[in-house]
């Protein structure tokens, strides 16, 4: 798969995967200032497995597509 070259802030989850809505909740009130969420892909990379980690110790990479905000001066 090819995605577009695209600027992310990136957040990282400590914990259950069922805990995800609630981070993400989180995290898009926390968008960088400046900055506006964009319209590419929300990528999540696992950082570990459930094969090998307890639950609360899983790690999720969150990536958040931004664009930034063009200011106007007049």
């Amino acid at each position: 798969m090819l995605l577009p070259k695209t600027r992310y802030a990136v957040y990282v989850h400590k914990g259950s995967y069922d805990e995800l809505d609630s981070f993400y909740n989180a995290i898009l009130q926390q968008i960088p200032e400046g900055y506006q969420l964009g319209e590419d892909l929300i990528l999540e990379r696992y950082l570990n497995s459930v094969a090998d980690t307890s639950e609360g110790d899983l790690l999720t990479e969150v990536l958040l597509p931004v664009v930034k905000v063009s200011s106007n001066l007049l």
